[in-house]
């Protein structure tokens, strides 16, 4: 009887590092079970499991502790409460990993794990069966709350009869024991799920994670800005993690997202959306998306399994109209449980102003008349910028950059800068001005060509507007 005993307070002390109790022995009501590394606001619970009894020579209170065995003398019983004790037919069950054995007392019942099963089966077992423990409320309790939440990193319940307890975690299922009998401490190895992200620009997505690099990025508007949220799973998961991705005003999701998992060494793969994987919490909208995976999905990955959410968002034209004390952003919020954290990248575009003037024997005197195109890089790469009107700055009109290349991008985009007049030349998007302030470009080299010139003067040359020049619109 004490092998057999002895074997199930072993296996029972290996299913706390796969599973989630604890054991104590108690027979003054002064035992305690510490955790360690509790997360505050997470709900931590401690159930009774089965009574502890203790026999030997030269026992103490607190079990063999004078001895090279600790368990030497321990045996665990089971008291079934009357005729429709339910626990009591979930641990005589078929899928129950112990054998229940009457003794001489009455409804008294000696505990013994069957054969073949492990730690880990306990942990299922009793996992599957929590709703059939009886919480233990008597305890006296610091660093928790009325409401069993952390208010602390270490937790206690103290003034603890000595008997085997099972202790729960809303972060998981994982709890490990560090020491046994009369005072035991046990951590808390769950950890929660984590969030990176990153962002790229290009005409398509990255072809793997490692294209994904910068938290902040320079941008012209029409740009594409492709995101992705890393979400790596942590030990124990087995609740809902829920994704909330918010763009700021310059930037407009194209709702194209799509789920990837990576686990292990195996290649990455596509997460299909569903109700038994994940799915969009209402729908997309140009300001961003929230996405559900569903718990017993999460419960199903593996610790530091990674899933990958890509999509992509354009910069528009409100990027460089908002203050220019704000960077335009796309920040994702990641719950889990009682938990929250955020994370955000940014991206900025630059501006540069354009004086048409005489020369400087004139006083550099303003000159009205010219038309220019603008290009990125150069005229030869025919990356030339269209324009939208903005609302002034300081008297001065404002261009903001409406696209790039042959076509209009849209209806009431317009090809070029017109420092004209417009009451002598009828045109509606004419500045009457000779200067100007164009916003919205990336920090990269432009060059102005000149297509129309003041009456009386020659045609100028191209003149190029290096990128050291560019003012950040974020100051």
């Amino acid at each position: 009887m004490k092998k057999l005993s002895k074997l199930v307070a072993l296996i029972l002390a290996l299913s706390l590092v796969l599973g989630m109790s604890a054991a104590v022995w108690a027979a003054n009501d002064d035992g305690s079970v510490t955790m360690n590394n509790a997360t505050v606001g997470e709900v931590y619970k401690l159930y009774k499991v089965f009574d502890l009894t203790y026999s030997g020579s030269g026992e103490t209170s607190s079990g063999n502790e004078g001895g090279d065995d600790p368990y030497e003398g321990v045996a665990y019983t089971y008291t079934k409460s009357g005729a429709t004790d339910v626990f009591y037919d979930a641990l005589t069950g078929t899928d129950s990993p112990f054998t229940l054995t009457p003794t001489s007392s009455e409804n008294v019942y000696s505990v013994a794990l069957n054969s073949g099963k492990t730690g880990e089966d306990i942990s299922a077992f009793l996992k599957d069966n929590e709703a059939l423990l009886t919480q233990v409320t008597t305890a006296v309790k610091t660093g928790i709350d009325s409401d069993d939440k952390a208010t602390d990193t270490t937790i206690k319940w103290e003034s603890l009869a000595y008997d085997y307890y099972y202790v729960t975690s809303s972060v998981g299922s994982t709890v490990t024991i560090d020491s046994t009998l009369k005072d035991v401490i046990v951590k808390d190895k769950n950890t929660l799920p984590t969030q990176d992200k990153k962002q790229a620009i290009g005409t398509a997505a990255p072809t793997s994670a490692d294209g994904y690099t910068d938290d902040e990025q320079q941008v012209q508007v029409g740009d594409h800005v492709w995101y992705q949220i890393a979400v790596t799973n942590g030990k124990g998961n087995d609740a809902a993690i829920t994704v909330t991705d918010t763009l700021s005003n310059g930037l407009t999701n194209d709702q194209n997202v799509t789920v990837y998992l990576k686990s292990g060494e195996a290649a990455e793969a596509v997460v299909e959306a569903g109700t038994t994987t994940w799915a969009f919490d209402g729908s997309q909208t140009d300001t961003g998306f929230k996405i559900v995976f569903a718990a017993d999905y999460v419960k199903g990955l593996k610790e530091g399994d990674i899933l990958y959410i890509r999509f992509s968002a354009t910069v528009n034209t409100n990027a460089v109209t908002d203050s220019d004390a704000a960077q335009e952003n796309n920040k994702s919020t990641l719950e889990y449980s009682n938990q929250s954290t955020e994370d955000t990248v940014y991206v900025t575009t630059y501006k540069f102003q354009l004086d048409k003037v005489q020369n400087e024997t004139a006083n550099y005197a303003d000159l009205l008349g010219a038309r220019f195109e603008l290009y990125r890089g150069s005229v030869a790469d025919a990356n030339k910028i269209w324009f939208k009107k903005g609302s002034a700055e300081g008297g001065v009109p404002v261009l903001i950059v409406a696209g790039m290349g042959a076509d209009a991008p849209a209806a009431d985009a317009f090809p070029d800068i017109r420092l004209t007049d417009s009451s002598e030349d009828n045109d509606a998007n004419s500045l009457n001005s000779s200067k100007v302030i164009i916003k919205g470009l990336d920090k990269d080299t432009y060059v102005l060509h000149e297509t129309e010139q003041p009456a009386g003067y020659n045609i100028a040359d191209d003149t190029t507007v290096p990128s050291s020049t560019l003012v950040a619109i974020n100051g």
